[in-house]
């Protein structure tokens, strides 16, 4: 009966809709209900293998915060900007329309129940085992984390040599990164002085190759990763640094990747040139920082204005999808070469985002639906439900696998479950999600063979 507590607030925000500013602040106020309930307990309790920071990477806590604020908490810029606001200045005649605000307030309601079902899905398979069924012996954990960043970084460059590797190259990339992180936060504590170094060259490395690609998810990402994995061990320096870089990226990182996507996206500038030139104009002070960061908050972080769009068409104008966006998902595990008729993925994905008027044919951006989206556009408020539920099952599930595959919470929840199933932080449209989980499932069980193989996981009563 204690689930019941993660769908009040939907219930609540559903039951106000008439009143739609107290209907949106019901669900978005619910979503910090529920990582609060979820968090300390009161639904479930959390496991008592390990201390509440030291189980950071768990999908309770790392997935649901960084889903839920991404999804559902990043709104209130936009509903803010749509009932009148800029910043803290308030002008009655820039307040969107009542229907308009109705709308948006029925958006946060479908997001609230998304993250209550996913949270639920999570705790009901976060069952995990005091001891795991293997293991991994090693003197250094920093040594060992920089042994396999240069596996990983060995395969990612031999991989985009092979056609049709690109998704699992990926994937050893982001394991590559995720690895040379955790090398560095456990030098530290280590006092290895040699691994210290070696990590710190490929963690700036990797912020250097992020800081030039043009997309904020690259550099905010591991600054997240390395914030966890520091907290537990300098609890205070992580308290006033972490929150002191966040502050910074958001008062820097939307002008200077909007300058730096202008000059190599749309233009002939190189990567290295174009992040000098946004430096460059920030320093000088030609950029409108407090203009930007507020098309950023209320036009970028959130998809809710997206998303009232699909609400508006569906299924006043056309129908639900039922199961066909489903059935293209799963048609896109098949490979080409077994099926050379397939649709391309992106188009049958963007043909929805035409069709809800969303974006235009004649444009050039790629404006795929968030899971979310795609869950709404299948059924509604019951697909959302069932849609997250299984989400949420999986994420703690697959969670627990690698923990007692790869020896514990660390080389689990903390190197493979964050390095392969990162979509699962954010999602994508089913398509490419589901895409993306199923190879990410495989590439587990062909690392832990592997693994197997060449001894280095063993059977825990070997050790």
């Amino acid at each position: 009966m204690a689930y019941l507590l993660l769908y009040i607030p939907f219930l609540v925000a559903f039951t106000l809709s008439g009143s739609p500013i107290l209907s949106y602040f019901t669900a978005w106020l619910g979503s910090l209900w529920i990582i609060y309930i979820t968090l300390s307990g009161k639904v479930r309790p959390l496991p008592d293998d390990l201390s509440f920071t030291e189980q950071f990477f768990r999908p309770i806590i790392l997935t649901q915060i960084i889903f839920a604020g991404y999804m559902a908490v990043s709104s209130i810029f936009y509903f803010l900007q749509s009932i009148g606001y800029y910043y803290f200045e308030y002008n009655v005649w820039t307040k969107a329309s009542w229907e308009h605000i109705s709308l948006i307030a029925k958006g946060q309601s479908y997001y609230v129940l998304a993250h209550a079902a996913l949270a639920h899905g999570i705790l009901m398979f976060m069952k995990y085992n005091q001891k795991s069924t293997f293991n991994i012996k090693t003197v250094s954990l920093s040594a060992l984390m920089l042994k396999f960043t240069v596996v990983f970084t060995v395969m990612t460059f031999v991989l985009q040599y092979i056609p049709g590797m690109a998704q699992v190259q990926i994937k050893f990339a982001n394991l590559s990164f995720v690895a040379s992180v955790i090398a560095l936060a456990y030098a530290l504590p280590e006092k290895n002085n040699k691994s210290m170094l070696f990590a710190l060259v490929l963690f700036l490395l990797n912020m250097y190759k992020a800081f030039i690609s043009g997309w904020k998810e690259e550099i905010l990402v591991p600054l997240i990763i390395l914030g966890a994995l520091v907290f537990p061990i300098y609890r205070k320096t992580a308290l006033i640094l972490f929150p002191t870089v966040i502050l910074l990226f958001f008062i820097y990182i939307p002008s200077y990747n909007s300058i730096v996507r202008k000059n190599t996206w749309f233009g002939d500038t190189s990567a290295d040139a174009a992040a000098e030139i946004a430096i460059a104009q920030i320093q000088r002070g030609e950029v409108d920082l407090m203009t930007n960061n507020w098309a950023f908050l209320t036009g970028r972080i959130s998809e809710l204005s997206m998303f009232i769009k699909y609400i508006k068409h569906t299924p006043e104008v056309q129908g639900f999808y039922g199961f066909q966006i489903i059935d293209q998902a799963v048609m896109s595990l098949i490979p080409r070469v077994f099926y050379p008729e397939k649709p391309i993925t992106e188009k049958l994905i963007m043909e929805r985002v035409y069709r809800a008027g969303v974006a235009d044919r004649a444009s050039i951006v790629s404006a795929k639906p968030p899971p979310v989206v795609d869950a709404y556009l299948s059924g509604g408020a019951l697909a959302i439900f069932i849609i997250f539920l299984l989400l949420g099952s999986f994420a703690s599930w697959i969670s627990v696998q690698a923990e007692n595959l790869f020896g514990g919470y660390l080389m689990g929840s903390g190197l493979v479950y964050t390095g392969l199933f990162q979509i699962l932080w954010r999602g994508n449209s089913f398509e490419f999600m589901l895409n993306a989980v199923f190879w990410s499932v495989i590439l587990m069980y062909v690392l832990f063979w592997a693994g197997r193989q060449l001894g280095i996981i063993q059977l825990s009563n070997k050790i």
